[in-house]
């Protein structure tokens, strides 16, 4: 489920391979894509033991990740519902930054996934804390923080001459990279129930983390300051491109062509596979 979510927020229509085969396989539509990310989602919140600790999948990490699914594909009230019954859960509560970034014990983690480099040789973090690569975050991002922001000096650190994400900065041992946690569910809630019934979810996570509660007066607004509120706690983690996307808000953001509300199909593969056709922005 967690693998075609993240394959369909960004390839859109990608094969639906339900067992391994050699046989190749045509794209399929990215409605069917994501009803294969949701049935798999569905599977593992009956089939799933219920969360012993984080480090292990659970019914209620699928939960987590069902809500995600269903805000990508627009079903607002549905991801409400879900992302509620996660943050009722008493196994969850908002924790602080260094809890969260540095290995600490928390409860707001709901599935992180251990970086063991002495085990995966996979040094994660090295790639995102070491200046003038692409993670550098940027003057405009920098900015965006506020001194009282608690998240501020775990998000970002400043290096010498250089800025760097700070949230990954073990560069020689583990480190937890979150797959889901509360403060995602928290933001979901807000946004699918829209400002009358979803302010008070933002404010509350905005309070947790040091800042004055926000009144936006429109649903406009609202939309606004939850992507606002996403930017800034979610900065290195992955959501920033795609929460433009599925808001229909990245062209005019970044100014850029529609083309890149999507991601190519790898030319690698096409090669490999005859059966596979280009994103019609790519072509």
């Amino acid at each position: 489920g967690l693998i075609y979510y993240n394959l369909t927020s960004k390839y859109g229509n990608v094969q639906i391979l339900r067992q391994a085969t050699n046989e190749q396989i045509p794209n399929s539509p990215a409605s069917d894509c994501w009803a294969f990310c949701e049935e798999n989602l569905d599977l593992a919140i009956k089939m799933c033991p219920k969360f012993t600790s984080k480090n292990y999948v659970s019914q209620q990490a699928a939960k987590a990740l069902m809500a995600r699914a269903k805000l990508g594909q627009g079903k607002k009230a549905e991801a409400a519902v879900l992302a509620e019954e996660v943050i009722a859960d008493p196994a969850f509560d908002l924790a602080d930054f260094d809890q969260i970034f540095r290995g600490e014990e928390n409860s707001e983690e709901i599935f992180t996934y251990s970086n063991n480099v002495e085990e995966n040789g996979i040094n994660f973090a090295g790639e995102f804390y070491q200046p003038a690569t692409t993670y550098v975050p940027t003057r405009e991002m920098i900015d965006l923080f506020v001194s009282a922001d608690k998240r501020m000096n775990i998000s970002i650190m400043v290096d010498g001459d250089e800025t760097v994400l700070n949230k990954y900065n073990n560069l020689t041992s583990t480190n937890p990279i979150p797959v889901s946690r509360l403060a995602e569910m928290y933001l979901i809630s807000a946004e699918g129930k829209g400002l009358k019934e979803g302010l008070g979810r933002l404010n509350q996570l905005r309070a947790k983390r040091g800042l004055p509660a926000v009144s936006p007066k429109t649903e406009d607004e609202f939309l606004d300051a939850i992507l606002a509120e996403r930017r800034l706690e979610f900065l290195g983690e992955g959501f920033r491109w795609f929460d433009l996307v599925r808001t229909g808000k990245f062209v005019e953001t970044m100014g850029m062509e529609e083309k890149y509300t999507i991601f190519p199909i790898p030319q690698t593969q096409i090669d490999l596979n005859s059966k596979l056709v280009q994103n019609e922005l790519w072509k």
